[in-house]
């Protein structure tokens, strides 16, 4: 779900690609007692004293009336009914979480540091949970991808299907990170996505065993004696290393021609969607443009590898496929002319960096959009491929595979 770029030099930056319902019974002595005791605050000033609290510095260029935060503050720890069990750090990070969530841009998160150790787990490709990528599309909370040989998977799990609710919570207005965290638990047991996909007439519910979930990175094999059939899952920091093994096997075993699989995988680092780019596009040829909120530009051309350069190549995506996967789908057709066949990618054309913070908590921040060679900006939008072909549940079911085989039927005719 995530573009997570190269990590900057010193800074350590990582760049990534609650319905409350209530019943008001007004009565006389109710409403009286309320207005007695507005009209008595109303008519009180109050000087708040702030001590024992550390960072409280203002930015030069912050014009703004902190005031009321702290008169809030205040009156939750003296007036609350329950203020004895509030805790200080946990009202900061709600604060700070309001803050984020105020930009209404669901890429943009505050993470705690237990979530920001989560998030880091992520990254790394190993965490407990269901093994499927989540994200926010038009403000409704969706599967990105499930992830191989996942339970999500095994459940039947698909790309775009939406998730309306968790263990019977809404998610209506849960946040990204809120999501991951209920969904995740303890390895053995269970948890029920309420799921409504396109073309059913009601949501169904989907009970899924939580283990512990490995991400995979390359998956492989020769098919019709000289098709590398070469399926990539991630874009972590070992895909490059089993991306070129993998190639390597294929043209020993007679490959002469790629099917770069790119379904349900859901992004990651920047660099190595750039990395792979350049193993098949001409060196300082352009593969991403980075724009940021100056509209300033920066070009992110091809390196020099160049070793599959005359390689014919063709690639499958869905709408599973996001992010650093579309920046090389975009890249290969724009730069060599490669066929996209399947279903239209997802469409996440905006580039995060992480801030790591001062207690280890870190912030996730949106800082630029992507576009591909020559000029589009795919967010929201995703990209269309050159032959579209729908795969149906009963195709999944039995293991048919009208994408793939309409791929080889392309791929042989470039071969040729």
């Amino acid at each position: 779900m995530i573009l997570w770029p190269k990590v900057k030099a010193k800074k350590a930056l990582d760049k990534i690609l609650l319905v409350i319902s209530a019943i008001i019974v007004v009565t006389a002595l109710g409403s009286g007692g309320y207005y007695f005791g507005f009209k008595a605050g109303a008519q009180t000033t109050k000087k708040i004293l702030i001590s024992g609290v550390s960072g409280i510095g203002t930015p030069s260029d912050v014009n703004a009336n902190f005031n009321v935060f702290w008169q809030v503050w205040d009156i939750l720890k003296h007036d609350y009914l329950n203020a004895s069990q509030l805790n200080n750090q946990d009202m900061v990070y709600g604060a700070v979480t309001g803050l984020t969530d105020s930009l209404n841009d669901p890429y943009t998160e505050f993470f705690t540091p237990t979530s920001s150790t989560q998030f880091s787990e992520d990254i790394n490709g190993a965490f407990g949970g269901i093994g499927a990528e989540i994200d926010i599309k038009n403000n409704q909370l969706i599967v990105l991808a499930p992830l191989q040989d996942s339970p999500a998977q095994a459940a039947g799990l698909r790309a775009n299907d939406a998730i309306l609710a968790i263990n019977n919570q809404s998610t209506d207005n849960m946040s990204l990170q809120d999501a991951v965290n209920t969904i995740r638990g303890r390895i053995g047991t269970s948890v029920t996505l309420n799921i409504m996909r396109s073309g059913w007439s009601k949501p169904k519910n989907f009970v899924i065993t939580r283990a512990n979930i490995q991400v995979p990175t390359v998956d492989w094999k020769v098919i019709d004696k000289n098709i590398l059939d070469l399926q990539l899952y991630s874009f972590n920091q070992n895909t490059e290393a089993d991306f070129q093994k993998a190639v390597t096997a294929g043209i020993s075993d007679g490959a002469t021609g790629m099917i770069l699989d790119l379904r349900n995988n859901p992004g990651g680092y920047l660099n190595v969607a750039v990395d792979l780019a350049s193993y098949f596009i001409p060196a300082n040829t352009p593969i991403v443009t980075e724009e940021n909120a100056e509209g300033a530009k920066q070009v992110i051309k091809a390196g020099y590898n160049q070793s599959l350069l005359k390689m014919p190549v063709v690639i499958l995506i869905n709408g599973g496929s996001a992010s650093a996967s579309e920046i090389l789908s975009g890249a290969m057709r724009d730069d060599r002319g490669t066929l996209l066949i399947g279903e239209k990618s997802f469409g996440k054309g905006v580039v995060q960096e992480i801030f790591p913070l001062s207690d280890g908590a870190s912030i996730k921040v949106t800082i630029a959009k992507w576009l591909t060679p020559d000029g589009t900006w795919v967010n929201g939008k995703g990209l269309t491929p050159d032959y579209a072909v729908p795969i149906t549940d009963t195709e999944i079911a039995t293991h048919e595979d009208p994408q793939l085989n309409k791929a080889i039927q392309l791929l042989q005719t470039e071969m040729k």
